[in-house]
């Protein structure tokens, strides 16, 4: 391909060659430039500099080339980081005869939460007070707590303790649970 040569030691036609030094990528094209990453994580070339051995230093680690942190090299920035590991979501629920008749569930409209533990080890994940309004729960009543999966009656979440915990194992583990007015039980 337009004369160049693998492996090149100096940029060639339209593509500019880097030279493996050490754990640097230097361009083998005039200028001593290596591959950087910036502050926003993306990544360019400039002046080699020895003082900035977290910002032009990399390592081939199984097939991939990362940076001292250990993310992988790209050329467009990375989506941000979550800030925790703990996914939450939830929605209310219209009622749902059929199911109350199956399992004793309410008749009554409700709310779904689900807990996803995407770390690489076991955890304790939170709904507290702020994430429960948010889905639409009003603090001054009191609701019946079901484990969907597990199909059953896990407690309470009322005003004085108004949040939702569960212990996640690790890797993608998950809880569902349907909260309902509890004076609307069947």
């Amino acid at each position: 391909y337009d004369s160049c040569t693998t492996p090149a030691t100096k940029g060639c036609g339209d593509n500019e060659a880097f030279v493996v030094d050490g754990d640097h990528f230097v361009s083998a094209l005039p200028g001593n430039l290596c591959i950087t990453e910036n502050s926003d994580d993306t990544l360019s070339v400039a002046t080699c500099d020895p003082t900035r051995p977290d910002s032009q230093h990399f390592a081939l680690v199984n097939g991939s080339l990362k940076d001292k942190s250990g993310m992988c090299l790209t050329a467009s920035k990375p989506a941000p980081s979550p800030s925790t590991s703990a996914i939450i979501m939830g929605r209310p629920l219209a009622g749902d005869l059929t199911a109350a008749a199956e399992a004793g569930s309410a008749t009554e409209p409700g709310f779904a939460v689900m807990f996803v533990n995407n770390d690489k080890a076991a955890m304790e994940a939170q709904c507290n007070q702020q994430c429960l309004v948010s889905l639409g729960l009003d603090s001054a009543r009191t609701y019946a707590v079901r484990d969907v999966l597990g199909r059953v009656h896990w407690g309470t979440v009322s005003p004085t303790n108004f949040s939702l915990h569960v212990r996640l194992p690790a890797g993608g583990a998950s809880a569902v649970f349907r909260l309902t007015e509890a004076s609307v039980l069947v």
